[in-house]
Formats: C-alpha cells, sequence, structure tokens
C-alpha cells in the first residue's frame, strides 16, 4: 500500500485556523468545531468543503493535527459516505478521493476497526463511481485529469481490483492529456495556475505509477513539456503571472511540482 506523494505545499497558517474551528472560504466564513453541521453561506462554499482541498493545509500543521484529520473525514464518511446529491458530484468525488489518498492517512491508521471499514467501504465507491462517471468527467478538464489520477491512487492504495482502478485512471488521463494539452506543453485554458494544477496532479500519478513499475512513457514524455511552459508563466518573486482566470498560487508549490 502506498500513499500519494502531492507536490502541493500547504499553508499551515490556514491550517491551524482549520484546527481551531474558522473556516474561510473566498470571501465566505464559518465558525464551527463540525463543518458538515453547520449552516453554509453558499452552494460553492459547501461544494468546496466537500473536496477536500483544505486537507492539504491542515496537514501542513503536523502530528498535532492528525487526531482532526481523522475526525472531519469519519464525520463526512457518517454523514455522506454512502450518497449525497452535491458531495456525490464525479468532480468532487474526484478532489475528495485524491485529497484522502494523499493527505488523510490519519483517518485510514487510526480510530476504531468498525470506522476504518465504514471509510474504506465509501472509498470504493467513490472509486467505483469515478469508473462509472467517465463520460460525465470529459467536460471537466481539470476535473478529468483528477478523476485519473485518484484512480490511480486508489490502486496503488491497495483498493480491491486495484490493477484495474489504476489501468483505467492511466486511460482517463491519458485521454484527457491528449484533448487538454497543445504540443507545447501549454493547457487548452491557457491559464497559468490550471497548467500548475495539472501539472501536480500528474506528476503525483506519475510517481505512483512509477511505484508499480507501469509508468506511462506518454505522461513520462509530456511532464519536461508542461515544466517548461510553466517556468516561462513565472514572475521573479517565484509566482505565476495572473491571466485566463488564474491567480499566483503557491512559490513553494510551483518550486516542489518543477
Amino acid at each position: 500500500e502506498r500513499w500519494g506523494s502531492d507536490a502541493r505545499v500547504g499553508d499551515s497558517a490556514r491550517g491551524r485556523e482549520l484546527g481551531m474551528g474558522t473556516w474561510r472560504i473566498g470571501a465566505e466564513r464559518i465558525d464551527t468545531a463540525n463543518p458538515w453541521l453547520a449552516d453554509y453561506p453558499s452552494r460553492h462554499f459547501l461544494a468546496r468543503l466537500h473536496a477536500f482541498g483544505w486537507l492539504v493545509d491542515l496537514a501542513a500543521v503536523g502530528a498535532s493535527a492528525e487526531r482532526r484529520i481523522a475526525e472531519l473525514i469519519d464525520d463526512w464518511v457518517e454523514l455522506y459516505g454512502d450518497w449525497d446529491e452535491l458531495a456525490w458530484d464525479p468532480e468532487l468525488t474526484a478532489e475528495r478521493l485524491f485529497a484522502w489518498l494523499c493527505w488523510g492517512r490519519p483517518a485510514f491508521e487510526s480510530g476504531a476497526p468498525e470506522l476504518r471499514e465504514a471509510l474504506m467501504r465509501s472509498v470504493a465507491r467513490q472509486a467505483r463511481l469515478l469508473l462509472v462517471s467517465q463520460s460525465d468527467l470529459e467536460d471537466r478538464h481539470l476535473g478529468s485529469i483528477k478523476a485519473g489520477a485518484a484512480l490511480i491512487l486508489a490502486g496503488a492504495a491497495g483498493l480491491p481490483d486495484g490493477e484495474r482502478l489504476a489501468a483505467q485512471g492511466e486511460e482517463l488521463l491519458l485521454e484527457a492529456c491528449a484533448k487538454q494539452f497543445h504540443n507545447d506543453g501549454g493547457h487548452q485554458s491557457r491559464s497559468p495556475e490550471a497548467l500548475l494544477e495539472a501539472l501536480c496532479d500528474l506528476v503525483t500519478a506519475h510517481d505512483a505509477l512509477t511505484a508499480y513499475d507501469e509508468a506511462s512513457p506518454v505522461i513520462r514524455d509530456m511532464l519536461p513539456k508542461l515544466a517548461n511552459m510553466l517556468r516561462m508563466f513565472r514572475l521573479g518573486d517565484g509566482g505565476l503571472a495572473c491571466f485566463n482566470g488564474g491567480s499566483e498560487a503557491s512559490a513553494a508549490t510551483i518550486d516542489v511540482v518543477l
């Protein structure tokens, strides 16, 4: 069993806020120990909660946040682990599964056996949802790349039918990359931040496949092109040029992924 090695660098200051119950997403904020039982300011806020992208920030706090990570994941599984119309949207499911398999290790390795069993059942169901949602993900662009990477991580984590999950994930990645990337390594959106997000996911997937001794030569040969394009978009402070909807992103994450 292997855990995903995500290049993203978490914000430990934000992680400490999350640990104390302050949840900021965009300009919106709630204060609650259990975000799954709160009143939400918007549907977008709730979707970002369900995606678990914030888990990287909580994990950046270190060992003192491990219990909090396990609690938040276990509470989600109790309330939403079987199904929810919003939470189980294929793109949100891909983001959540990827985050759990990179940063959610405390939930898988601690707590009562019945909690771990419920978690593994939910993870297996989420992976199966991605398998049958590939047509829905085709138009999601970065979502299809995330889904492919998440399936590869699910295979590497030792889920039942793991070889099939990894093979389907690799196929989904290859199809997405063929459609989305230009010969120069640029993403079809021409957004520097979108390119960074895709590169982080592809590097994570490639690392997992390499551990399998099954790394795709197509992905391997494509990564340097994407990296060179990303370098071209960097400014003097290490961040990215902000255009086509992208922010400056994290200079530390860019350093790590390159």
